[in-house]
């Protein structure tokens, strides 16, 4: 096995952790795996991530969306796609990520909401 062959074989086990611990990501979330996970032993190019998101698609881990949003790693700021996971998960793992979104939802509407009033206040 050569060294691009393990190299996409580990963003395949990084996109399938983060699909089975978020029912929708993108690919900043599956490079963040991938980091952590020790992925700098593998010596790739950025541009190794389409092809591995391609085959995570054709391999039924998750599914291309059609909402885009801008990357937030530092060297890129290119635009990616969102990813709908279609691997199984606990409905208590559900409820638990549908909870954190919530609260990170609250969060910014708190700080635009502080926002109108300094922008009103002036």
């Amino acid at each position: 096995m050569g060294i691009k062959s393990a190299a996409s074989d580990f963003i395949i086990e990084c996109v399938r952790d983060v699909a089975t611990a978020k029912a929708v990501f993108t690919s900043d979330d599956v490079w963040s795996a991938f980091e952590r996970r020790g992925g700098h032993r593998f010596p790739i190019e950025k541009r190794a991530m389409g092809p591995a998101m391609l085959r995570a698609v054709k391999e039924g881990i998750c599914l291309k969306l059609d909402k885009v949003v801008k990357s937030n790693r530092r060297s890129q700021g290119l635009s990616q796609c969102y990813r709908s996971a279609l691997i199984e998960r606990s409905k208590e793992d559900r409820v638990a990520e549908l909870l954190a979104e919530i609260a990170s939802l609250s969060d910014t509407l708190s700080k635009r909401e502080a926002e109108v009033r300094c922008l009103l206040s002036q």
